[in-house]
C-alpha cells in the first residue's frame, strides 16, 4: 500500500494523465513539472537512421536483441507530427499537435501507482486483479499483454497466457511496461484475437 509521504505525482490517472500531468498539455508545461525528471532523448516521427535508432531504443530499455526486428519494422510506426521523449525515470511521453496523448512507463518508474497500489513493486497477477476490481472492468489477454479496453491501458510482460492451459504465467520482468491514452488510436491494434482473463 501507498505510505503518506509518496509523492501523488505519480497516480496513474485512467484517460486522463499521470498525477498533475494531463492528457493534451504541450511539453513545455509538462517539462516544468520537475517530479517527471528530466528529457534523456528526444525524436521527431520522421525515419531514424539505423545508428540514431539504435542508440535511442537503447534509452527506451530496449533489449539489443529486439532492436533489429523494431528497426525492420521502423516504418509501420512511423507516424505525422509525433515526439517521443524519453525519461531516467522510465517514463516515455508522446506528443502530437494536440499536445501529449500517451503516456509509457517502465519497471523504473516504480512509484507508479493506481488506486492505493504500486503498479510495479506487487506481485503482476495481484495488480491486474486490482486495476480490474477498481476500474470496474474485466480485461482482456493475448500472448504477453493485458488490455483494458474501455480504459485505454495496455500491460506487456506483466503476466502471459500459459501453453498449457488458461492459467497465467508472470511475464519479463525487465520488459514489463503500461501505456495509456485518452483516446484509441487511430488504427490501432485489432483487439478480437484477445481473450477475456480469468480472475
Amino acid at each position: 500500500m501507498i505510505k503518506p509521504n509518496d509523492s501523488s505525482h505519480w497516480v496513474l490517472k485512467p484517460r486522463t494523465g499521470l498525477g498533475n500531468i494531463s492528457f493534451g498539455m504541450d511539453r513545455n508545461a509538462v517539462n516544468a513539472i520537475a517530479a517527471y525528471g528530466a528529457v534523456t532523448g528526444s525524436r521527431d516521427s520522421n525515419p531514424i537512421p539505423e545508428d540514431e535508432a539504435t542508440a535511442f531504443l537503447r534509452t527506451l530499455g530496449v533489449p539489443d536483441s529486439d532492436i533489429t526486428a523494431a528497426l525492420g519494422k521502423q516504418a509501420e510506426f512511423v507516424r505525422p507530427n509525433v515526439l517521443t521523449e524519453a525519461r531516467a525515470t522510465g517514463l516515455v511521453l508522446e506528443y502530437d499537435e494536440t499536445g501529449l496523448f500517451q503516456i509509457l512507463a517502465d519497471i523504473r518508474a516504480d512509484k507508479l501507482n493506481y488506486d492505493g497500489r504500486f503498479i510495479f513493486r506487487e506481485p503482476p497477477l495481484d495488480i491486474i486483479k486490482h486495476l480490474a476490481a477498481a476500474l470496474r472492468e474485466r480485461p482482456i489477454i493475448f500472448e504477453n499483454e493485458v488490455v483494458f479496453a474501455n480504459n485505454l491501458i495496455f500491460l506487456f510482460e506483466f503476466v502471459k497466457v500459459s501453453k498449457d492451459g488458461p492459467s497465467y504465467l508472470d511475464g519479463s520482468r525487465a520488459d514489463r511496461t503500461i501505456i495509456w491514452r485518452p483516446k484509441p488510436r487511430d488504427m490501432g491494434e485489432d483487439l478480437s484475437k484477445y481473450k477475456p482473463m480469468d480472475l
